[in-house]
C-alpha cells in the first residue's frame, strides 16, 4: 500500500461519470474513456483528498483488497496520483465554463437549388461559423464541387463535409484529389455507392462510399459518423447545452431556416432574409433557441447514461408539463443494462418495465436488478 501520508488525488482532465449499471472515466486529453463498476467510482469519488490511512483504516481486509486493485487501476491509466497534504491546493479543478466565439458553430445547408446554396453562404460568412455540412439532393459535377469549395475557402469556414449521391466519374482518384487541394475538407460521403468503402485518406479528407438508397439526405451521416468523442471541448458543452442542437443552423431544400433537420418549426425561408442582422434575430429569439439547453442531464433515460456528455444524439427532446424533458423515440442503447441493440441480451426499455412518457418515467428496478443478475453473473 502505498505511504499513510499521501493523499490521494485524480487528475482534474479525469472524470468519473456515473451511469445507472455502469460508470465512465472520461480522460478528455488523451480522449479514451475506461468502464468501471459503479462501486469503483463510488470508492475513489468518496475517498479523494485523504490519506491512505483514512482510506484503510476501518475496513476488512476483503474491504482493502477491493479498494487496492481499484487503486493499482486508476494508477495503471494515470487517472490518479498521490501527494503531500500541502500540495493538495496545487491541482485546481478543471473550468468546465463553455463559450463559443459565435452565436452559430455548425451550420447545415440541403441543396437543391445552388441559387440557395450561395446566398447561404455569404450569411455563414458573416456569422463566423466555422463548421458547414452541405448536403446534395442531386449529383452534382466536380467543377461545381470545386467552385463550391473556392467560394468557402476565402471565407472563416475551418471544417467542411460534403455529402451528395453516386455518379459514375466519383472515382476514388478524383475524391483524393478535391481533398488534398482543399485541406478545409474534412469528410466527403457518396451515398447510393456500389460499395461500402471507408478511405481514411489520412492528412486528407476521409471519404464514405455509402451503399445506401437513401431517399432522405437527412439520415446520410448518422449511421457513418462516430456520434462518441471524448474532448474537453463536447464535455464541456454538454455540461449545460444540448449538445446537437446547440448553436445549430439549418437551411433546408427548399431554403426553410430552422434549427436542425429534426426540428418542427419554420423560421422564414433564407432567399427572404434580407441582411445578416434580420437572420440574427431569428437566431436570437427563445423559440429558436428552445434545445440549446436541454443538456442530457435533464433528459430521462439519457440523466442515467454513463455516454451522457461523449453524445450526439439528434432526437427531438419533448418538454412535459413538470419541466423535465423526455424522448418519443427509444435510444439503441440501453443503459440500464448495458446492451445496446443487436447485442445478445439486449431488450428495450418495455422489455425492462421502463417507461418514459409525456407524463413520467416509471423503473422497475427489481425487475431491472434480476436481467442485470442474469446477463452480467460472470
Amino acid at each position: 500500500m502505498d505511504n499513510n501520508s499521501k493523499f490521494l488525488k485524480i487528475f482534474s482532465e479525469c472524470f468519473f461519470i456515473k451511469g445507472y449499471n455502469r460508470s465512465i472515466i472520461y480522460d478528455l486529453p488523451r480522449s479514451v474513456y475506461f468502464f468501471i463498476p459503479n462501486s469503483l467510482l463510488e470508492t475513489i469519488i468518496g475517498n479523494e483528498n485523504k490519506n491512505c490511512e483514512e482510506i484503510y483504516t476501518g475496513k476488512n481486509e476483503e474491504e482493502n483488497t477491493i479498494i487496492q486493485s481499484y487503486i493499482d487501476f486508476l494508477k495503471s491509466k494515470d487517472v490518479i496520483f498521490f501527494c503531500d497534504e500541502d500540495e493538495l491546493d496545487f491541482f485546481p479543478e478543471l473550468d468546465l465554463t463553455w463559450d463559443y466565439p459565435a452565436k452559430i458553430t455548425n451550420t447545415r445547408i440541403d441543396v437543391k437549388d445552388i441559387s440557395i446554396l450561395k446566398k447561404s453562404l455569404i450569411f455563414i460568412e458573416l456569422l463566423f461559423c466555422h463548421n458547414i455540412q452541405i448536403v446534395f439532393s442531386h449529383e452534382v459535377n466536380i467543377p461545381t464541387l470545386t467552385d463550391i469549395l473556392i467560394q468557402l475557402d476565402s471565407k472563416g469556414v475551418k471544417h467542411i463535409e460534403l455529402v451528395f449521391p453516386y455518379h459514375i466519374t466519383y472515382t476514388e482518384k478524383k475524391m483524393r484529389e478535391l481533398s488534398k487541394r482543399f485541406t478545409r475538407l474534412k469528410s466527403i460521403s457518396i451515398y447510393n455507392s456500389k460499395t461500402n468503402r471507408i478511405i481514411t485518406n489520412y492528412p486528407y479528407a476521409k471519404i464514405f462510399f455509402i451503399k445506401s438508397m437513401l431517399g432522405n439526405p437527412k439520415n446520410v451521416q448518422t449511421k457513418y459518423i462516430e456520434n462518441f468523442m471524448i474532448n474537453i471541448r463536447l464535455f464541456t458543452e454538454s455540461q449545460k447545452h444540448h449538445t446537437y442542437f446547440n448553436r445549430k443552423l439549418y437551411i433546408g431544400i427548399e431554403g426553410e431556416i430552422k434549427n436542425a433537420p429534426e426540428c418542427e418549426k419554420e423560421f422564414g425561408y433564407i432567399q427572404d432574409v434580407k441582411d445578416i442582422g434580420e437572420l440574427k434575430q431569428i437566431i436570437a429569439s427563445p423559440e429558436f433557441q428552445k434545445y440549446w439547453y436541454v443538456n442530457k442531464d435533464s433528459c430521462n433515460v439519457c440523466k442515467d447514461c454513463e455516454f451522457r456528455h461523449m453524445c450526439v444524439d439528434n432526437r427531438l427532446p419533448y418538454q412535459r408539463i413538470d419541466g423535465s424533458w423526455y424522448h418519443k423515440t427509444e435510444c439503441n442503447y440501453n443503459p440500464y443494462i448495458s446492451k445496446w441493440a443487436g447485442e445478445e441480451g439486449y431488450l428495450t426499455l418495455k422489455g425492462c418495465n421502463i417507461s418514459a412518457n409525456e407524463n413520467s418515467i416509471d423503473i422497475d428496478h427489481k425487475k431491472i436488478d434480476i436481467i442485470n443478475e442474469q446477463l452480467w453473473e460472470n
